[in-house]
Protein backbone atom coordinates (compact mmCIF):
# COMPACT_ATOMS: atom_id res chain seq x y z
CA UNK A 1 0.00 0.00 0.00
CA UNK A 2 2.87 2.46 0.89
CA UNK A 3 4.66 1.57 -2.47
CA UNK A 4 1.70 2.65 -4.61
CA UNK A 5 0.71 5.94 -2.28
CA UNK A 6 4.25 6.61 -3.08
CA UNK A 7 4.18 6.41 -6.92
CA UNK A 8 1.24 8.06 -7.22
CA UNK A 9 2.35 11.09 -4.97
CA UNK A 10 5.50 11.22 -6.93
CA UNK A 11 3.59 11.18 -10.11
CA UNK A 12 1.47 13.66 -9.33
CA UNK A 13 4.42 15.82 -8.10
CA UNK A 14 6.01 15.25 -11.97
CA UNK A 15 3.04 15.99 -13.76
CA UNK A 16 2.43 19.36 -11.67
CA UNK A 17 5.83 20.06 -12.24
CA UNK A 18 5.61 19.46 -16.20
CA UNK A 19 2.46 21.72 -16.25
CA UNK A 20 4.48 24.81 -14.28
CA UNK A 21 7.19 24.55 -16.44
CA UNK A 22 6.34 28.04 -17.69
CA UNK A 23 6.34 29.37 -14.22
CA UNK A 24 9.91 28.52 -13.74
CA UNK A 25 11.33 28.76 -16.77
CA UNK A 26 12.64 32.97 -16.63
CA UNK A 27 13.33 35.43 -18.92
CA UNK A 28 17.00 37.29 -19.37
CA UNK A 29 16.09 40.93 -20.52
CA UNK A 30 18.23 43.34 -20.62
CA UNK A 31 17.47 47.59 -21.32
CA UNK A 32 19.75 49.18 -23.13
CA UNK A 33 17.72 52.58 -22.95
CA UNK A 34 15.18 53.95 -20.45
CA UNK A 35 11.85 55.43 -22.02
CA UNK A 36 10.24 58.61 -20.22
CA UNK A 37 7.24 57.38 -21.07
CA UNK A 38 4.17 55.48 -19.09
CA UNK A 39 4.67 52.37 -17.42
CA UNK A 40 3.30 49.38 -20.05
CA UNK A 41 0.31 47.61 -18.43
CA UNK A 42 -1.62 43.94 -19.21
CA UNK A 43 -4.45 44.57 -22.20
CA UNK A 44 -2.33 48.00 -23.17
CA UNK A 45 -2.11 48.15 -26.96
CA UNK A 46 1.44 49.46 -27.81
CA UNK A 47 3.50 50.40 -30.45
CA UNK A 48 6.27 48.84 -31.46
CA UNK A 49 9.91 47.91 -33.95
CA UNK A 50 11.65 44.46 -32.94
CA UNK A 51 13.88 41.94 -34.68
CA UNK A 52 14.25 38.71 -33.58
CA UNK A 53 17.02 36.49 -33.98
CA UNK A 54 17.01 32.54 -34.08
CA UNK A 55 20.22 30.80 -33.29
CA UNK A 56 21.84 33.94 -34.30
CA UNK A 57 20.36 34.27 -37.71
CA UNK A 58 18.00 37.29 -38.22
CA UNK A 59 14.30 35.79 -38.84
CA UNK A 60 12.31 38.80 -38.76
CA UNK A 61 12.24 42.82 -38.32
CA UNK A 62 8.82 44.75 -38.33
CA UNK A 63 8.37 47.87 -38.05
CA UNK A 64 5.37 50.03 -36.50
CA UNK A 65 4.03 47.01 -35.67
CA UNK A 66 0.70 47.25 -33.21
CA UNK A 67 0.09 44.99 -30.46
CA UNK A 68 -2.45 44.06 -27.80
CA UNK A 69 -1.06 42.82 -24.60
CA UNK A 70 -3.34 39.79 -23.64
CA UNK A 71 -1.54 37.07 -21.88
CA UNK A 72 -3.05 34.27 -23.86
CA UNK A 73 -2.73 35.53 -27.49
CA UNK A 74 1.02 36.03 -27.63
CA UNK A 75 4.00 34.01 -26.42
CA UNK A 76 4.43 34.20 -22.61
CA UNK A 77 8.17 35.52 -22.90
CA UNK A 78 6.94 38.62 -25.32
CA UNK A 79 4.34 39.49 -22.79
CA UNK A 80 6.48 39.37 -19.78
CA UNK A 81 9.20 41.80 -21.31
CA UNK A 82 6.73 44.42 -22.05
CA UNK A 83 4.57 44.68 -19.71
CA UNK A 84 6.27 46.52 -16.55
CA UNK A 85 8.47 48.10 -19.29
CA UNK A 86 7.94 51.75 -20.29
CA UNK A 87 7.20 53.00 -23.55
CA UNK A 88 10.29 54.68 -25.26
CA UNK A 89 12.46 51.51 -23.62
CA UNK A 90 14.96 49.60 -25.72
CA UNK A 91 15.21 46.11 -24.16
CA UNK A 92 17.15 42.86 -25.45
CA UNK A 93 15.57 39.83 -24.52
CA UNK A 94 15.92 36.13 -24.21
CA UNK A 95 13.35 33.86 -24.73
CA UNK A 96 12.99 30.28 -23.76
CA UNK A 97 11.44 27.53 -25.22
CA UNK A 98 9.19 27.11 -22.39
CA UNK A 99 8.13 30.49 -22.99
CA UNK A 100 7.94 30.91 -26.96
CA UNK A 101 6.26 28.36 -28.89
CA UNK A 102 7.47 25.18 -27.23
CA UNK A 103 7.69 21.96 -28.94
CA UNK A 104 5.31 23.16 -32.06
CA UNK A 105 7.48 25.06 -34.86
CA UNK A 106 5.45 28.49 -36.13
CA UNK A 107 6.34 29.80 -39.62
CA UNK A 108 10.70 30.20 -39.67
CA UNK A 109 10.81 29.03 -35.82
CA UNK A 110 11.56 25.00 -35.25
CA UNK A 111 10.22 23.30 -32.39
CA UNK A 112 12.05 24.08 -29.19
CA UNK A 113 14.00 27.55 -30.18
CA UNK A 114 15.55 29.65 -28.22
CA UNK A 115 14.25 33.22 -28.93
CA UNK A 116 16.63 36.63 -29.07
CA UNK A 117 14.62 40.22 -29.50
CA UNK A 118 15.76 43.64 -29.66
CA UNK A 119 12.72 45.28 -29.34
CA UNK A 120 11.38 49.05 -28.97
CA UNK A 121 8.53 50.50 -27.52
CA UNK A 122 6.94 53.33 -29.40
Amino acid sequence: MNKFLFFFSGLFFFLFRISNAADVARLEKKTISVGTGSVIQANDEVEISYTLWINDKKIETKKNFRLKLEEKKIIPGLYQAIVGSKKGDKIIFNVPPELGYGARAEGEVPPNSNLKYELEIK
